[in-house]
């Protein structure tokens, strides 16, 4: 079975195409966009620009999964889209554009998330995971391989930079 994930982040846009089979899970496409929307919000919302980009990004992924037989594709947002103002008129400009249905994930949902994903690359059973973004960062603290306390600040790299470089 084949599936396809689009990671719409604050810095870059990326497209993942993984194969899984038997219990073994193996990544057979991996591209992304430098899109650094963070960089096109303006007053707190993202601009035309900004849609623009995203969209163009979208619209290059969405050619190449045409060309798989995927049995999911899931399409989210994390600070990118969740840390502005006019999220839901931007979600629905982007699926007029590109026909993509866009979960925009919660902080706290991303952090979750991120220790899953960590925890497939790991064996360490306690400590505390960060995941400093574009426009966010998100903090995991675990104990036996279990989620004590996730929490999101919405304060990345690409925003920092933005508002004072």
């Amino acid at each position: 079975m084949n599936y396809g994930i689009i990671d719409m982040g604050s810095n870059t846009i990326r497209l993942c195409i993984y194969h899984y089979d038997n219990g073994t899970l193996n990544r057979i496409i991996d591209r992304k966009e430098m899109a650094e929307l963070a960089g096109y919000i303006k007053g707190g919302k993202l601009s035309q620009t900004g849609i623009s980009v995203a969209c163009t990004a979208l619209l290059s992924f969405r050619e190449i999964v045409s060309n798989f037989t995927l049995d999911g594709l899931y399409v989210f947002a994390t600070a990118s889209l969740r840390n502005i103002s006019n999220t839901e008129m931007v979600v629905q400009i982007i699926k007029e554009q590109t026909g993509f249905d866009i979960e925009v994930l919660s902080g706290e949902e991303e952090a979750r998330l991120d220790f899953i994903g960590i925890f497939h690359e790991t064996d360490v059973q306690d400590g505390v995971m960060a995941d400093i973004g574009g426009g966010s960062t998100e903090i995991v603290l675990y104990e036996n391989a279990k989620i004590i306390k996730a929490a999101c600040i919405p304060v990345g790299s690409l925003n920092l930079y933005s508002q004072y470089v």
